[in-house]
C-alpha cells in the first residue's frame, strides 16, 4: 500500500469511528510515507527499510 492510500484509508476508517494509531509495512522505502502518516498521528513500523536491502 502506498502512503497516499494509507493516509486516505486512515481518514476513511477514522470517519467511521475507528481509532487508527499505527500502521505496519514490510519495506519502508523512505520516500516520505512514514512522515505522511506521522503528520496524521499514525506511527509506521516496518520490518525492513530500503537501506537494509
Amino acid at each position: 500500500m502506498s502512503s497516499p492510500r494509507a493516509v486516505s484509508s486512515t481518514r476513511s476508517l477514522r470517519a467511521l469511528g475507528a481509532e487508527v494509531t499505527a500502521a505496519a509495512c514490510v519495506i519502508d522505502r523512505r520516500q516520505g510515507g512514514g512522515q505522511a502518516l506521522a503528520d496524521i498521528g499514525v506511527e509506521l513500523s516496518a520490518l525492513f527499510t530500503a537501506d537494509d536491502l
